[in-house]
């Protein structure tokens, strides 16, 4: 439901992947130099970085390579992220001639290269947008080595305080402005040396980041940064290797309100008084007075501290724009009807889709419902997610940065102007917080931008405990919260006077009690006035309750269900739970699949699940065979007619897979079923 900081990790690349790349003091004897990634004093990540001498000895080049790894968690979910990178420089002029970048969170792959031609920089991204051209600024700084030794002459005896650079960000792919102010000076002791250093605070202008940076005035080698006072990068040794603590984020993506609100969907009207530090836009207070919100207070170097009124009324559907409609002419809304990064809506499988989806719409509404129906159900919740909008569409789970893009792009497929926006959003976990959160807007003519939120399922309203920030358009986002209360609110029939705990509702109680299962019990209880399972080990899973087929799907995800049985007196006597955990297709180079039957072959492969191993499917004994951690090897029989594959050994797990359009598996999907007796 609520989106963690997805790219944490891509901030972090802005503050490490342009130092000094070829300073080497603090390397260590095979001449890498490594760097501990902490939060909370937990050191969750690392940077190895390798400098070396190579190309044609006619045309010499330096080339370095890093690897930054992280392992943490986010709403019971495991996150690791692996970055590679490869520069290569020209020692004659410090410039660097090309770049590539990897990013893995397992079910997303992001992929950035630059070459330099002259003055442009062709930087390409596989995840839409294609190749990008940026002219290269005679002031600008290209983010490699050259910005921290400059910054070290520029501050170093100098009497210079502040001074602004423009560094091209090539993620962003443009050219952010960044002010540095001089701090002082200080002695610094990090793996095993003392490092004089100056003392840096910066801000972007562009997208707010705020960092402080220690540089060594020796050598302009990047020695320690903080971003936030949230994560902090030190020089260290390569023990860091071996010495990593799984961090787990959900501090920093709640922040508690203070208030409990049960019906929190129905929302209608709500106060707020909050200081945040967002990162991803430059905020002013005309930014954050849009239509449904008003703020009354200050923004200063994008803190933000104020009180925010949001009241988000229902459109009724009036005077909605024919659909399809044309909006060439319209200089305002072409931005959002055209294809951008992340958001591929000119994908020949996602036009098909959205005109298949919208085929017959009455109005550009009705089209705009059927979209966001579409995305609410057919895509599950998960993190990381999908991250484009195409990725998505073919994994068919994401987050809701995921969910918000593939609408935007279905959308846009059939010409209704869309947009992503994001913000914070209020949710009852742990008796009330604010998550990090993005969302839709969709243009309908007179009635203006209207906002949608597929993930909560919210298709054709936003419910009033959004706080809009800014339209997303950024890959470094984080909303940064530092104090939220709700000063009053009105939610169906609760308001802020009426915040006490009410006795469960009289249809839960028969549920109530612990259930007994193969290994372990669960308890059956009351959260937030929802019926709740708490699952050991892993969280209480707040239920929406039942659908016609008596199935109750945990509130967070459609991937968790739970259903009751009964006795011939009406009684409660067990409970089952169907888990479906969808796990996608690890891409590996081309396989030699001699010797494998055709109808098989699209499903071989390895399917990674992380911080547990892989699972691994391929063929053997002429049928379909799989291995699950640690190692545990069956055959499957199947498909049966609904696609399922089954264990003999165990008839109540199944498994069927995820294809796309062409027919191409993307991901696995795990039938697990569970039953358990109620024992009180």
């Amino acid at each position: 439901m609520i989106k963690p900081t997805r790219f944490w990790l891509r901030s972090l690349t802005l503050a490490l992947l342009v130092g000094s790349l070829l300073a080497c003091q603090g390397a260590t004897e095979d001449g890498k130099i490594y760097y501990a990634i902490a939060s909370d004093g937990i050191v969750y990540g690392y940077v190895e970085r390798t400098v070396q001498s190579g190309g044609d000895p006619a045309s010499p080049e330096i080339i370095v390579r890093e690897e930054i790894r992280s392992i943490s968690t986010a709403l019971g979910m495991t996150l690791n992220t692996e970055v590679r990178s490869e520069y290569r420089i020209d020692p004659a002029t410090g410039r660097f001639s090309s770049y590539e970048v990897e990013v893995d969170q397992e079910s997303v792959q992001f992929l950035v290269s630059a070459i330099i031609d002259g003055d442009t920089a062709h930087i390409t991204q596989n995840m839409g947008g294609g190749t990008k051209e940026v002219k290269l600024r005679a002031d600008g700084i290209l983010t490699d080595h050259a910005l921290y030794p400059r910054l070290r002459d520029d501050f170093t005896g100098t009497g210079l305080d502040q001074k602004r650079y423009q560094v091209l960000d090539l993620f962003d792919r443009e050219y952010h402005e960044t002010e540095y102010s001089f701090q002082g000076t200080e002695t610094l002791t990090l793996a095993g040396r003392a490092h004089e250093t100056i003392v840096l605070d910066a801000v972007n202008r562009e997208i707010g980041a705020k960092s402080r940076v220690w540089i060594d005035r020796d050598t302009g080698l990047l020695v320690q940064s903080e971003i936030l006072g949230l994560m902090t990068t030190s020089l260290t040794d390569r023990s860091v290797k071996g010495r990593l603590r799984r961090f787990n984020r959900d501090a920093h993506i709640y922040s508690p309100a203070g208030v409990m609100i049960q019906d929190f969907e129905n929302l209608s009207f709500m106060k707020v008084e909050a200081t945040l530090d967002p990162i991803g836009s430059w905020i002013t207070p005309e930014s954050l007075n849009v239509r449904g919100q008003s703020f009354t207070g200050t923004v200063e170097d994008n803190l933000v501290q104020g009180t925010f009124e949001i009241s988000h009324a229902r459109y009724d559907g009036r005077n909605p724009p024919p659909f399809p409609d044309d909006h060439a002419d319209n200089k305002d809304l072409a931005p959002y009807v055209l294809p951008e990064d992340f958001i591929e809506s000119d994908d020949p499988i996602l036009v098909e889709k959205a005109r298949e989806i919208t085929d017959g719409a009455a109005d550009s509404w009705d089209a705009a419902k059927r979209l966001s129906s579409w995305v609410a159900e057919e895509i599950g919740y998960g993190i990381p997610g999908g991250g484009s909008a195409r990725n998505t569409y073919d994994l068919r789970q994401g987050e809701c940065g995921a969910h918000s893009r593939l609408f935007a792009a279905l959308c846009r497929a059939v010409s209704i102007p869309a947009r992503v926006v994001w913000g914070c959003m209020y949710v009852p976990n742990n008796n009330g917080n604010f998550g990090q959160h993005a969302w839709n807007e969709v243009f309908m003519g007179e009635a203006g931008w209207l906002p949608i939120d597929t993930t909560l399922r919210e298709i054709d309203y936003c419910d009033s405990g959004h706080i809009r920030l800014s339209i997303l358009d950024s890959k470094h986002i984080s909303y940064n919260p530092r104090e939220f209360e709700i000063r009053d609110f009105r939610a169906g029939s609760q308001n802020f006077a009426d915040t006490a705990d009410k006795a469960p509702p009289a249809r839960y109680r028969p549920y109530l009690g612990r259930y007994q299962g193969p290994e372990r019990a669960f308890t059956v209880l009351i959260q937030n006035g929802r019926l709740a399972v708490d699952v050991p080990g892993r969280m209480t899973f707040e239920l929406r309750d039942p659908d016609e087929q008596g199935r109750w799907y945990a509130a967070i995800t459609r991937q968790l269900q739970f259903s009751f049985q009964e006795n011939s007196s009406g009684q409660v006597t067990g409970m089952t739970l169907l888990n479906t955990p969808q796990i996608p297709k690890k891409e590996t180079e081309a396989q030699d699949n001699s010797g494998i039957p055709e109808e098989y072959r699209p499903y071989c492969g390895i399917y990674p699940i992380p911080g547990q191993g892989d699972i691994s499917v391929f063929y053997r004994n002429r049928q379909l065979s799989i291995k699950l951690p640690p190692n545990h090897v069956v055959d499957l029989e199947g498909p049966d007619e609904e696609g399922m594959w089954s264990r003999p050994d165990n008839q109540s797990d199944k498994f069927s897979f995820v294809k796309d359009e062409g027919g191409i598996v993307r991901a696995i999907v795990i039938h697990e079923s569970v039953s358990l007796t109620k024992i009180d």
